[in-house]
């Protein structure tokens, strides 16, 4: 899976988004966010298209 994504300095969050096949055939959309909190820490979250509706992973 590649994704391509933005970078927010005022939040210092990433966003990506990407498309994966789950199943032969069948694509779902992912949108992953990676926020830096300090130096040494970091949250990353991943939400997944399921039924027209983002579900975090």
């Amino acid at each position: 899976m590649f994704s391509k994504g933005t970078y927010e300095a005022a939040t210092k969050t990433f966003s990506f988004h990407a498309n994966y096949d789950r199943a032969p055939g069948v694509q779902t959309k992912i949108r992953e966010t990676l926020k830096i909190t300090d130096k040494d820490h970091h949250t990353m979250e991943c939400f997944e298209q399921r039924a027209g509706h983002e579900v975090k992973k």
